[in-house]
């Protein structure tokens, strides 16, 4: 025998291109491409090639000749010859002689291959037990290749348990013999294995003192094939040689099924020799004849099936499918045979379920004779070339043509199916319900007529399985039989077998092993674990029972189990990482089977396990390679739900988004979470991926989570409550962003469900404790998230959730503290709420402009919480870009869309938070800017209130009380800090004299600091913002009455006294009447100009306080307003009773209002008049002024030129502002008296009102006409140059600080009176001219104002407003001033005159003087100089009182219109503030007035009556 290094040197691989020469039986097959190598083909040992030949062909053919067909005398005789005849025997002779000895016939590779019987195998068997490794290799390098030839050769080998003899001999067997046994062993049990065998694979599979066998790599390749096999474990085996067929017994040519037809269906399996002749081989499938060759059969033709009806002789017809039948591969093949009594019948031919071929069958065969030539597998003759060679099972025959749908049903159940449709548990798993209805209906199994299983066996006997009540077609017993080597088998798949060890837990062992100890030689241990999941997987997809013992045995918990512990035991030992097992085929395999399972109708609990202890496990996962777990989260995102949608697959939902959002917290975290949020970090004993790679995966899980939820299209309470945990409980943001983001998604997509369920969950507290963190992304998400949650509530849930806490207060308070300043980011997302116009993206840049059409306010209270965010916040200049973006923002939500407009004025107090973005005194372009902002939003909403809101002129009122509020704070403050700093240098100052004198032996030490007073709201004064406001809001409404005019008065009357503009008309008059005796009093008061108007000088005393207004401010505006008063009360008809019962006025208060402007502007027109004729005297066109009159300019010049300034603007004439001077020769000018007339005429229903105002006409036409008499008279000599020269100083110094003094608050000292007034002077020079800028961006947006055609909210007013000349810094310091110490005039001047009595009768026939004309004083408005209030109803009192007192001018008696001196008095008795001595002095006044009065007459000399003005002026 060889020895064993001899071995080595034998090539394995040998060229069998050669062929052999066809044996002359016929049969043989082309090459296959794992033939073995052919015995001539073996080495030599070095002879010569004829003395080879001749010595092989003499060895052979001896060993064949003895003892023919007894192959274990052959290989007896062989073994012998072996011994004795060492040298002449050669391996290619023992080789030879084998495969000889085996086929019993001369062997040859391509036609005579088949191993005659089970014996032959086991005497061979037994004969390698005496060969050397070198004659085994080339042995079984032989078989190998004949066994893939023939299924066959693999059931000779089955039946000779080769694969038990292969597994006692692996472990001593060389590597070279091994892997040919393997490999032999591979094709074997994907064939047959029985327990036995698997039984012996498993051991040798054991680990052994915790090493693996050296075999056990190519045994688990062995098992990892062995589920690889298709088709049934039973059959019919069909040898293909003569005689070899089933007969069937005859039937009854009556019982054949014409009118319905019929079907025939099988399960086959072609097994050729190779190299059959198409032309003589025709293997039968069936055969249903007469004797007379009548009836019916399918046979092959090469791979082409062709089905044959025969009707008689010459009367055939034949049909072939388009189909080619591939050999060794199983097929479904059913004929339905379909009568057609009227037309052509036909045969339907299907194929694994498919319609392959419709073949039109002329003739039906009908004959009397009995079919009696019926056989399965073979023609009438049972000749060879007849007979099929293969494989055949579940042979059916129906009574009925079947559908297509059946017969698809049918191959549903698959070729192991052999019952007979009678009980629907016998199909399948993955039968769905719809097959099951069609096969399990009772239909088909009532038409079975022949029904043939190799399971229903005895012997040679093959019994009809037909049910016993259906139809049968035999004339007496239906059995057939099994002739010549037909034969059924039955093998043992690894899915049965395995079943019969204990089922799938067999395997959880070798899980188990997978870290033990390999020789080197061994590969990689990681595709053990590779082989065991394929393994697994190929199980579970291949057999249902195997499904429900993983399902019981709770099989993929315990892999994953052990694959963790594990880990676990490598950590002990320092070894490699468990997670290195789980490698992208691991998870190739596992994605496999879930997608295996989804196809399947009942593997819900299956898919269900694999999610829960193998893809949703972290710990599993965490260390394994980055791009393993990629991948496997990549499918999870995408593909995963796809196939598995959890609407119809009984997952568990919850636990699923709570397993992945407990991963994301504990294992794929970005940042250690236990310093921040004392969560225990899970994963960190080995290496993790990298932070980049984390975030990748947990967008992948979070994806799976949004997929998973929005599947359903609503999320579930305790899905959310899981989330509003997460983040509740983590602090860290790069651990928060991307959960905070999803919640936010879900809040967009989810809105029905998320929305009350994020209400009932207080997750409002989540978001308010989100924006306590310290990252301004996490502070947007949650904004987003509560901005989504508002937009999509309804206005109570809003209400019940925001208002109700006041959590929008709170909202400010929380991004105060987060931040310094309000950043762009920020306010981008606040705008957003305010209009509930989320976007989904985070805009860093200035959001676009708002369009008021598109953009409405829906939650207002968002604009309080943005300016007090603005206000305290840390100025920069993102802040000022913010603060100017967002008044943007608000113009232009308000511009045009009153609804916008409407929510803002329902605010409570909103004019402070809105006053609070301007400053007082801008001191920077942006500043001055940002007021201008502000001034015009305040422009637009309160014309809105004038316009379109019922009582809107009460928002004017608090407006002007806001504003006064605001400008005394600033100026207090600035106060303060200038006395704070003085105090500060003082202390220095004295400290260092301080250390110089205790040199000398003194000490001194620093004084306390002061005690500051506290703000207190000082009486109303109008500020260069409180004439801005006016200005602009009347310039607003004079622009709407231009547009009701367009040059028609009567239009204009219309729409005054149209229902429409009832509100707008009311509104304007309540401004009128608010307007009219403050503006009176700050021109100067009607009596001191019409005292100077009829003096040849012009010269008076004393000018009435101004509240700020410069005289020529005042007198524009007072033009304005009688301009408005025209239109809206004296030409028009509308009542304005209604507004007098509103303001508790006495009827005609209104009339009164309106005539007074009326006469006040006559008498400023003439002052106007006598200044350009030069009639009034030099020396007395200055007057002396207190408390707001013009200290520097000339005031008659400014009385003039207030109304040139308005005439100056391009749009005075369009708005109805025109020279009121049209002659000065006249002494009243005509729209004067126009207008005296129409106040008049617009009385006359009311005789005793029409006879007061007429009598107060009278008296004023009067006093003017004396004054003409006089200066005709006595006429003025022309002025000279120094007529501008002022004959009275300016007041001095020591003057101004006693007035001051005299008004201070208690609170304030004369002394610190002076110093902070000087100290405040100083300090306002800069801010005065800052608050002069406002003039700039002013008048810029005059020139860029709308045409007067377009009706827009936002035109500015051309008016100069707060820049007139008199406005100058000078001006301001003494606003300043006044506004700390000096209570001027309280703001009851904002409020309109009370009740006024009309006209007695006895006045009616008093006589006309200046003196009548002076009012009579009021003890009320003597209690109100003494009280400082700070309500607006208060603040207008003074202007009540004043009104009062010029009606009672025109109204009292003629007693009580001379008691000048009461008045006197009065005033005196106003600045003691003692009321009681004041009422006695006005009785004793009274009387002595009163007789005075009475000897005054018209008819005195000019003299007298210039005595009288000079009194009445002083009086005043």
């Amino acid at each position: 025998m060889a020895s064993e290094a001899d071995l080595q040197d034998i090539p394995l691989d040998v060229d069998d291109s050669d062929t052999t020469p066809n044996v002359p039986n016929g049969k043989g097959d082309s090459a296959d491409s794992n033939a073995a190598p052919k015995a001539s083909q073996l080495p030599d040992n070095g002879v010569s090639s004829g003395d080879k030949l001749e010595r092989s062909s003499s060895v052979v053919d001896r060993i064949m000749g003895h003892s023919p067909g007894d192959t274990l005398k052959q290989l007896a005789y062989l073994e012998i010859l072996m011994a004795d005849e060492r040298e002449s025997v050669t391996d290619r002779d023992v080789v030879d002689a084998v495969l000889n000895a085996l086929v019993g016939e001369k062997f040859d590779l391509e036609n005579n291959f088949l191993v005659r019987s089970s014996v032959n195998v086991r005497h061979l068997l037994k004969f390698m037990n005496h060969c050397s490794e070198k004659l085994q290799a080339e042995i079984w390098s032989m078989l190998s290749g004949i066994l893939r030839k023939s299924r066959r050769n693999l059931l000779a080998f089955t039946e000779a348990h080769f694969i038990q003899y292969i597994l006692e001999r692996i472990d001593s067997c060389s590597p070279m013999i091994g892997d040919l046994l393997m490999d032999m062993m591979t094709v074997l049990a994907g064939y047959s294995i029985t327990v036995h065998e698997l039984q012996l694979l498993f051991t040798k599979l054991k680990a052994v003192d915790n090493e693996w066998p050296q075999c056990a790599p190519k045994l688990l390749k062995v098992l990892q094939q062995m589920p690889a096999r298709h088709g049934p474990d039973e059959f019919f085996s069909f040898p293909g040689s003569e005689q070899a067929a089933i007969a069937l017994p005859p039937m009854c040519p009556q019982k054949w099924p014409y009118q319905l037809g019929w079907s025939f269906s099988l399960w086959l399996c072609l097994d050729p020799f190779a190299g059959v002749s198409i032309e003589q081989e025709k293997p039968f499938v069936f055969c249903f004849q007469t004797k007379s060759g009548m009836g019916y059969s399918a046979h092959f033709m090469g791979s082409i099936l062709v089905i044959t009806s025969n009707r008689g002789p010459g009367k055939g017809f034949q049909g072939s499918l388009n189909f080619n039948f591939e050999p060794r591969k199983w097929y479904h093949v059913c004929l339905a045979y379909v009568y057609n009594r009227w037309k052509t019948s036909l045969i339907r031919c299907y194929v694994n379920g498919s319609l392959i071929s419709t073949i039109d069958m002329p003739w039906f065969v009908s004959t009397s004779e009995n079919f009696d030539k019926c056989y399965i597998g073979a023609a009438p003759g049972l000749q060879a070339v007849n007979a099929f060679c293969g494989e055949m099972s579940s042979i059916y025959m129906f009574n009925e043509a079947l559908s297509t749908v059946t017969v698809e049903a049918l191959y549903q159940l698959g070729p192991a199916y052999k019952g007979q449709f009678i009980y629907g548990n016998e199909s399948p798993a993955h039968v769905n319900e719809v097959t099951k209805r069609i096969i399990y209906d009772g239909k088909l199994t009532n038409s079975i007529i022949l029904m043939y299983t190799p399971v229903a066996c005895d012997t040679h006997i093959c019994l009809d399985s037909t049910p016993t009540n259906n139809q049968t077609l035999f004339m007496h017993s239906p059995h057939a039989v099994m002739m010549s080597d037909v034969k059924a088998v039955v093998t043992h798949s690894i899915h049965s077998t395995l079943h019969s060890l204990g089922g799938i837990q067999m395997l959880f062992p070798l899980f188990h092993q997978l870290d033990c100890a390999k020789e080197e030689t061994v590969e990689d241990d990681r595709s053990v674990c590779t082989t065991l999941f394929d393994l697994l997987c190929d199980l579970l997809k291949n057999s249902d029972t195997l499904q429900q013992q993983m399902i019981q045995s709770r099989g993929f918990l315990v892999i994953s189990h052990l694959l963790e512990e594990t880990a676990n035991r490598r950590q002990g030992h320092h070894k490699r990482a468990s997670p290195q097992h789980l490698t992208a085929h691991t998870v190739g395999c596992i994605i496999g089977l879930i997608k295996h399972f989804t196809m399947l109708p009942s593997a819900g609990a299956l898919i269900r396990h694999i999610s829960d202890h193998l893809l949703f496990n972290p710990s599993l996962w965490i260390h394994a390679d980055p791009q393993v777990q990629m991948m496997l989260y990549e499918y999870l995102a995408s593909e995963y739900l796809v196939l598995i949608p959890f609407q119809t697959n009984p997952l568990r939902r919850v636990s699923t988004v709570l397993q992945i959002v407990h991963s994301i917290k504990h294992y794929y975290w970005v940042v250690n979470p236990q310093p921040l949020s004392g969560i225990k970090p899970r994963g960190t004993v080995k290496a993790r991926p990298s932070e980049e790679e984390i975030i990748q995966i947990r967008g992948l899980l979070l994806a799976f989570i949004d997929r998973v939820i929005s599947s359903s299209k609503e999320i579930l309470e305790d899905e959310l409550q899981c989330l509003l945990n997460f983040a509740s409980t983590v602090s860290e943001a790069e651990n928060l962003y991307d959960v905070l983001h999803l919640l936010v998604l879900f809040m967009i997509h989810l809105p029905s469900s998320m929305v009350p369920l994020f209400d009932a969950k207080n997750g409002l507290r989540v978001v308010f404790k989100l924006l306590e963190s310290g990252t301004e992304a996490i502070r947007i998400q949650a904004l987003k998230l509560l901005g989504h949650f508002l937009s999509r509530s309804t206005s109570r849930r809003k209400a019940e959730c925001m208002d109700k806490s006041n959590l929008f207060s709170l909202l400010g308070v929380k991004l105060i503290a987060s931040d310094t300043h309000l950043s762009m980011n920020i306010y981008n997302v606040l705008s957003e709420i305010l209009v509930e116009r989320m976007a989904n993206q985070i805009v860093t840049e200035p959001h676009p402009p708002f369009r008021s059409e598109e953009h409405i306010i829906q939650n207002p209270g968002i604009l309080k919480v943005i300016a007090k965010i603005i206000c305290q916040s840390k100025p920069c200049d993102e802040l000022d870009d913010v603060r100017k973006l967002f008044l943007d923002d608000l113009i232009a939500l308000c511009e045009d869309n009153e609804d916008n407009r409407r929510t803002i004025l329902q605010m409570s107090v909103w004019q402070d938070w809105l006053f609070s973005l301007a400053e007082v005194y801008p001191q920077t372009p942006i500043n001055t800017q940002i007021s201008a902002d502000v001034m015009e939003l305040f422009r637009i909403l309160l014309y809105h209130a004038i316009r379109l809101e019922f009582g809107g002129w009460r928002v004017w009122i608090d407006t002007l009380s806001i504003l006064h509020t605001r400008v005394t704070y600033e100026d207090f403050n600035i106060q303060m800090r200038k006395a704070y700093r003085e105090y500060t240098e003082s202390t220095q100052v004295t400290a260092a004299s301080g250390s110089q004198l205790t040199q000398h032996g003194s000490q001194k030490q620093a004084g306390a600091m002061p005690k500051f007073p506290a703000f207190r709201i000082p009486e109303f004064r109008w500020s260069h913002l409180h004439q801005r406001l006016v200005a602009d809001v009347l310039f607003s409404i004079e622009e709407e009455l231009a547009e009701w005019r367009s040059g028609d008065e009567q239009k204009l009357m219309d729409a005054v006294n149209s229902s429409e503009n009832a509100t707008f008309v009311m509104n304007t008059v309540n401004l009128v009447s608010n307007l009219s005796d403050v503006l009176i009093t700050a021109v100067g008061g009607l009596l001191p100009l019409l005292s100077a108007a009829t003096t040849s000088s012009g010269e008076v005393d004393v000018l009435e306080p101004g509240y700020g207004l410069s005289i020529e401010k005042s007198v524009s505006l007072l033009q304005r307003v009688l301009n408005l008063a025209d239109m809206m009360v004296i030409t028009s008809g509308f009542s304005v009773s209604e507004l007098e019962t509103e303001k508790n006025m006495t009827p005609g208060t209104m009339v009164r209002q309106c005539l007074r402007i009326v006469l006040t502007m006559s008498v400023r027109n003439t002052l106007d008049c006598r200044y350009q004729a030069g009639t009034l005297s030099p020396a007395r066109q200055h007057l002396s002024a207190r408390n707001g009159g013009d200290r520097s300019g000339n005031p008659l010049k400014a009385l003039v030129e207030g109304t040139r300034s308005n005439l100056e603007e391009a749009e005075s004439a369009r708005i109805g502002l025109t020279d009121p001077i049209a002659n000065i020769e006249h002494l009243l000018q005509e729209s004067d008296v126009a207008r005296l007339r129409a106040v008049l005429y617009r009385e006359a229903d009311d005789m005793k009102q029409a006879e007061w105002i007429a009598m107060s006409i009278i008296y004023f036409v009067s006093v003017l006409m004396v004054s003409k008499y006089r200066d005709i008279l006595e006429p003025v000599t022309t002025p000279d140059s120094s007529a501008n020269t002022p004959i009275f100083p300016p007041a001095s110094e020591e003057d101004q600080s006693q007035a001051i003094s005299a008004g201070q608050s208690q609170d304030v000292s004369a002394d610190q009176s002076q110093d902070v007034s000087a100290d405040i002077s100083e300090e306002s020079q800069p801010q005065e001219a800052a608050a002069g800028q406002l003039k700039e961006p002013h008048e810029a947006k005059s020139s860029t104002s709308p045409s007067p055609s377009k009706r827009s909210n936002r035109s500015v007013s051309p008016y100069k407003g707060s820049e007139s000349e008199d406005d100058e810094p000078a001006a301001t310091t003494q606003s300043v001033v006044a506004d700390v110490h000096i209570p001027a005039v309280h703001t009851s001047a904002l409020k309109t005159a009370s009740d006024e009595k009309p006209l007695s009768s006895d006045a009616q026939t008093s006589q006309v003087s200046a003196d009548q004309l002076e009012p009579v004083p009021d003890g009320e408005l003597t209690e109100n100089s003494q009280t400082e209030d700070t309500s607006t109803a208060e603040d207008t009192s003074t202007a009540e009182d004043s009104s009062k007192a010029e009606d009672s001018s025109l109204t009292e008696d003629t007693s009580k219109v001379e008691d000048s001196s009461a008045a006197e008095d009065s005033s005196k008795a106003d600045d003691t503030s003692a009321a009681e001595d004041s009422s006695k002095a006005d009785d004793t006044s009274a009387a002595e007035d009163s007789s005075k009065a009475e000897d005054s007459s018209l008819t005195e000399d000019t003299s007298k009556v210039e005595d009288s003005r000079h009194e009445c002026s002083r009086r005043f």
